[in-house]
């Protein structure tokens, strides 16, 4: 996800570079574009925090433990004593 949003920046930043009537058209909606570069860092904010976020609830929910400091899933092996 972050590849494609440094992808659309870059495009993004050659066609402000190369094309005059690019240019042109961000003068004037320049609110939208910042709503939408704001957004797009926004989203990938969220999508690293969210996948930290399932990662560590998919461990809890299949019976382990999170290890904060590793940043693992440890499973507790069952005890054979009877």
């Amino acid at each position: 996800m972050l590849l494609i949003a440094a992808s659309l920046a870059l495009l993004f930043l050659v066609a402000l570079g190369v094309s005059q009537r690019f240019r042109a058209s961000v003068a004037r909606h320049r609110l939208g574009v910042a709503v939408v570069l704001f957004g797009t860092a926004g989203a990938i904010v969220f999508a690293f925090v969210a996948s930290d976020y399932f990662s560590i609830d998919a461990c809890l929910d299949d019976g382990g433990r999170w290890n904060k400091e590793r940043e693992v899933c440890e499973y507790q092996e069952p005890s054979s004593a009877p």
